[in-house]
């Protein structure tokens, strides 16, 4: 399977998570709808602060 960048987004603050369930996080829905990423879609998170 060939993955590909769709969108990049910068400063954006995760508004939930499930500690419980790996792959849990929700994003605001406004900053999704704009970058074009659609429910269920794989996202890769960076952490700016730790890399």
């Amino acid at each position: 399977m060939r993955k590909f960048v769709a969108a990049k987004l910068h400063g954006i603050t995760v508004t939930d998570a499930n500690l419980n369930y790996r792959g849990s996080i929700t994003f605001d829905p406004d900053h999704c709808d704009e970058a074009g990423i659609l429910p269920m879609e794989f996202v890769e998170i960076g952490n700016k602060s730790s890399g």
